[in-house]
């Protein structure tokens, strides 16, 4: 106790002198702050130069800039539609002409037998193409050739053609207009800013003003940031002995429950552990901070020392014995997903295997809310315990 109270003095006499230090540092900021906030009116109430003209251009500029690109947007989408057309129209011309031509060569060919299995074209079917106006290879009737209607879609086309180029002709020269303009009123809002800022600049109250601003704000970060300590003397805490008696009553109350729980607990995790394949297993003691403290044969085991077959067996007992108790006493303390790798791993039978499997699908049904995920590379081990909606499997070499 009289080492504490030695401790506190000195604890406080630091801090009476880090307190007197500060309060002398913190004064003269504050001096400072009050001088530079009396200079912020003054200059805040001095005539400056009127910049609203200015200010007024550069809105003006903006909006005109803003306006010109939504116009350049529109006029480059009516360039790109009148080029599609004239695209199009050429494409329908081209198909014509080829039409055209290709109907009048065929129409004076005189075929001597047919293009696929060269059967002689007879004199009865040539007679019938010239009466009949039938072809003398498939023998239906031939297309009328009408010179003067292709002749004038054609010319119609031709028409279209001079049409759609005029009409993208003047698309592109709008464009290139529109163009112009919009370079010139982003010459023109550049122009407008910078006249802006130059009065700004030029204004040595302005950069007066920022400057003292900048500085009253680093003031005020540091006044903030250090707080507003009192000058009062700070008297002897009790809080260490208050600490002391809650530390006790908590270890104290902690241990109880320890003594009450763990007993109970032990005597599970033996069962199950020795279900699960663990040999020679006497007993074990379970601490507070995780430890087992197993006995084999009589005679005290680290658990360290143990194979991994073991420690990974009586790892998953542990687990299982923790969740009963915490559920029969209705204490939530675990996340509700116990995850397991490889659970008939480490040298387990099979027997061993599908008893720890099947006591961890017991342990899912007593504590509904609780889920199990785990793998095997034995999937006959399940087979017969879990539902085949509970199972995936793969056919490939690696599940994931």
């Amino acid at each position: 106790m009289k080492g504490r109270a030695k401790t506190t003095r000195q604890a406080q006499r630091r801090a009476e002198g880090d307190l007197h230090a500060r309060s002398a540092e913190r004064a003269q900021w504050q001096a400072q702050l009050d001088l530079l906030k009396q200079e912020i009116r003054e200059l805040s109430g001095a005539p400056e130069a009127d910049i609203a003209p200015l200010l007024q251009r550069a809105d003006q500029a903006a909006q005109e800039l803003h306006r010109l690109r939504m116009s350049l947007n529109d006029a480059a989408q009516n360039l790109a539609d009148a080029t599609a057309a004239r695209v199009g129209t050429e494409q329908a011309q081209l198909d014509a002409q080829e039409t055209w031509q290709a109907r009048r060569v065929l129409g004076r060919l005189n075929p001597s037998c047919c293009p696929r299995c060269e059967e002689p074209v007879g004199d009865e079917r040539r007679a019938a193409e010239r009466d009949r106006a039938t072809c003398a290879v498939c023998t239906r009737p031939l297309p009328e050739i009408a010179e003067n209607i292709a002749e004038a879609m054609l010319e119609q086309l031709t028409t279209d053609i001079a049409t759609v180029q005029e009409a993208e002709s003047a698309a592109a020269a709008h464009h290139a207009a529109v163009q112009a303009a919009a370079d010139a009123a982003v010459t023109a809002h550049q122009q407008a800013t910078e006249a802006v800022s130059s009065a700004l600049a030029a204004s040595p109250a302005h950069v007066r003003l920022r400057e003292i601003e900048l500085m009253a704000a680093e003031l005020k970060g540091r006044l903030a940031a250090t707080g507003t300590a009192s000058l009062d003397t700070p008297t002897v805490s009790a809080a260490p002995d208050v600490l002391s008696a809650v530390h006790q009553l908590v270890e104290a109350t902690v241990k109880a429950s320890a003594d009450y729980l763990f007993p109970t607990m032990d005597s599970e995790i033996v069962s199950l552990s020795s279900q699960f394949g663990v040999q020679h297993l006497n007993s074990v003691t379970l601490k507070r901070n995780g430890n087992v403290n197993p006995v084999k044969e009589g005679v005290k085991h680290p658990f360290k020392k143990l194979s991994r077959g073991d420690r990974l067996r009586m790892r998953v007992a542990t687990v299982i014995a923790l969740l009963r108790a915490g559920a029969a006493r209705h204490i939530d303390s675990h996340p509700g997903l116990l995850l397991i790798d490889s659970v008939a791993a480490e040298e387990m039978t099979a027997d061993a295997a599908r008893r720890l499997i099947g006591e961890l699908q017991t342990l899912t049904r007593e504590l509904p809310e609780l889920q199990v995920v785990f793998t095997t590379a034995q999937p006959e081990l399940v087979e017969s315990l879990l539902p085949e909606d509970h199972i995936i499997t793969s056919d490939s070499e690696h599940l994931f």
